[in-house]
């Protein structure tokens, strides 16, 4: 049976995700897919992060990621031994 919180329809099965900011409810045909994309985000958010003193890499104040810089993103991904989605 359906319920309501905070205006939003929760269904049963529903996989539920919370964070200090909040709720976030996803439909079970997508709860692999939002884990794997947020996994990549965090490994892109962390990556990122040991970039950001790079003078040339910031326009903005947004990362700008370059062929080499993907490259180099790969490589540290397999270092760590994470598997990359």
């Amino acid at each position: 049976m359906p319920i309501r919180i905070g205006g939003v329809t929760v269904l049963p099965g529903d996989v539920i995700l919370s964070d200090p900011e909040g709720l976030t409810f996803v439909p079970p045909h997508l709860a692999e897919k939002v884990v794997t994309s947020s996994e990549d985000v965090r490994f892109r958010d962390d990556w990122a992060t040991r970039c950001s003193g790079r003078a040339s890499t910031r326009r903005a104040g947004r990362l700008e990621v370059t062929d080499a810089m993907e490259a180099e993103y790969q490589a540290w991904v397999k270092a760590r031994g994470a598997k990359k989605p």
